[in-house]
């Protein structure tokens, strides 16, 4: 128990056993007064007890860590820094589209045969009202094919009706008319010159073959609409002198 001496204020710390049941005469060690130190209450000794208890168990138990406010914060900013991540690869994605594409233009593509007769309406007889406008050609280096010819143009529907599925067949000839080469395609795919200068043959005939484009692009062509279409020939032939386009397919659009 605490003791103070009541003539100077010192403190002391004395043992409860040794003090006598009815208190003891001390003196202050400080001052020399002499007097009388009642024994420890019972609450005293509780307090004590509890106290010692108190301690015992604080140096029997292993130190628990503090609430995990740091692990918590850790996790939180981690995930933030993914969902930031996962923001910017979308918004990449999104703005760099184009560019994908043309490093991997067959991604979602496949490369069996495309098959698109979807009308039960027979395709027109007459194709003459089908015409073509901006077609040019042109030569292109490719560093993983050589030489290629690119024809590229548009072709309009000038009948009073839509039209879809549009096919043309471009043909290279030689000086005399004879002809060296042909290619049949639908429209609705082109190629921008990045492409045409880096895809090899299978990526280049899968892009210009693409599904989604011949059905977004090739699909409902009202009057007057017209679709852009592109064939390229590989390492053309040097007698090669001129090319020729033709209409040999397009589809009435059927009635709902």
């Amino acid at each position: 128990m605490i003791i103070t001496c009541p003539q100077c204020g010192t403190k002391y710390k004395l043992a409860d056993h040794r003090l006598q049941p009815e208190g003891s005469r001390v003196r202050c060690s400080s001052c020399s007064f002499v007097f009388h130190c009642p024994p420890p209450t019972e609450g005293d000794s509780q307090i004590k007890a509890e106290q010692r208890t108190n301690a015992e168990a604080s140096e029997a138990s292993p130190l628990q860590p503090p609430a995990p406010e740091t692990a918590k914060k850790s996790r939180k900013s981690l995930f933030l820094l993914l969902l930031l991540l996962l923001v910017v690869l979308s918004a990449a994605a999104y703005l760099y589209y184009p560019q994908l594409k043309a490093v991997l233009p067959f991604l979602g593509e496949s490369s069996s045969p495309i098959s698109l007769s979807r009308k039960s309406e027979e395709p027109l007889p007459d194709l003459s009202r089908i015409t073509f406008t901006d077609v040019r050609q042109y030569m292109v280096n490719n560093k993983n094919i050589g030489q290629l010819l690119v024809i590229e143009g548009k072709a309009i529907n000038q009948y009073q009706a839509a039209v879809e599925m549009i096919k043309v067949q471009a043909e290279i000839f030689d000086a005399n008319g004879l002809g060296l080469k042909s290619k049949t395609f639908y429209c609705g795919n082109t190629l921008s010159l990045f492409q045409l200068q880096v895809l090899d043959r299978r990526e280049m005939e899968t892009a210009l073959g693409s599904r989604v484009g011949v059905l977004t692009n090739n699909s409902n062509l009202q009057p007057d609409q017209e679709v852009s279409f592109m064939t390229v020939f590989y390492n053309p032939p040097q007698e090669m002198a001129e090319f020729s386009l033709k209409v040999i397919q397009a589809d009435p659009v059927a009635s709902n």
